[in-house]
C-alpha cells in the first residue's frame, strides 16, 4: 500500500529531525533498517525493545520469561477450586494489559451507554455529536474488571520475582512510568492498525510529532 514509502519520504524530508521509527517486531525491524540505513537521523525500533530496556534499568528482582501465564498457573496460585475461574482472572488481565487504564482505573467504573445517553438527555453532560460518539465507543470497548484485586497481585508477584514477567506486562509497566521520549522530534508508528490502547497511550503522551501509519484490512493481532 506504499506506506513504508511514504514514511521514508516524509523521513527525508527532515534530515534535521531526530526521528523514532516504531514498529511492531523484530522481521519488520530488520526490513526497516535496511530501507532506512542512509537516513542517519531516523532510529528504528520495536516497541517492546523500548520497554525491554526499561525493564532491565528497573525490575531487578524479576524474571523473564518467553511462556505467558496460563490458567493452570493462576489457579495453583490462587487456590481456586476449577479453571474456569483462572480463566476468567486471566482473560481480565491480558484485557487490562492491552488498555491504557492505570492502576488506579482499575477500581474505578466506566459508565455505560445508557449512563453517558441518560447525562446528555438530562443536559448535564453537553457534549458535541463526534464526542458523544467517541464516549459510547468507549463505554463498548472499555472493560468493567471484576478481578481488579488479582490483577494488582499478578503485576506486584511479577515485579518481585515470586511470578514471572511477561513481555506484554513489562510493556504495560513502561506505559504505565509515563516514558519521556522528547529527545525526538518526530515518532512513526507503523502497522497502527496492530496496536493496543497501551502503546497508543504511551505514543500519544509524548510532545513529539506523531504518524500513525497502518491499513484496516491487514489487522494481524487483533487488539
Amino acid at each position: 500500500t506504499g506506506k513504508t514509502t511514504t514514511l521514508e519520504r516524509i523521513f527525508e524530508t527532515y534530515p534535521t529531525k531526530q526521528i523514532l521509527y516504531l514498529v511492531f517486531n523484530k522481521g519488520m525491524k530488520k526490513e526497516a533498517e535496511k530501507r532506512m540505513k542512509h537516513l542517519r537521523n531516523v532510529k528504528v525500533s520495536t516497541i517492546h525493545s523500548l520497554a525491554h530496556f526499561y525493564f532491565q534499568k528497573t525490575f531487578k528482582k524479576a524474571k523473564l520469561e518467553q511462556y505467558d501465564l496460563s490458567p493452570l498457573i493462576i489457579q495453583e496460585l490462587y487456590k481456586l477450586e476449577d479453571l474456569t475461574s483462572s480463566c476468567k482472572i486471566l482473560d481480565e488481565y491480558k484485557e487490562y494489559l492491552a488498555s491504557d487504564l492505570s492502576i488506579e482505573d482499575l477500581t474505578k467504573e466506566i459508565p455505560t451507554n445508557l449512563e453517558i445517553d441518560q447525562e446528555i438527555k438530562n443536559k448535564t453532560l453537553k457534549l458535541g455529536k463526534p464526542m458523544k460518539q467517541y464516549l459510547l465507543f468507549l463505554s463498548d470497548n472499555r472493560v468493567k474488571f471484576r478481578f481488579s484485586k488479582y490483577i494488582v497481585d499478578i503485576i506486584n508477584k511479577q515485579i518481585s520475582g515470586t511470578l514471572h514477567m511477561t513481555h506484554d506486562s513489562y510493556l504495560k509497566l513502561y506505559q504505565l512510568s509515563k516514558p519521556n521520549l522528547s529527545n525526538f522530534d518526530i515518532i512513526a508508528v507503523d502497522e497502527a492498525q496492530d496496536i493496543t490502547w497501551a502503546i497508543l497511550d504511551l505514543v500519544r503522551n509524548q510532545n513529539s510529532i506523531k504518524i500513525f501509519v497502518g491499513d484496516r484490512y491487514q489487522n494481524i493481532y487483533g487488539f
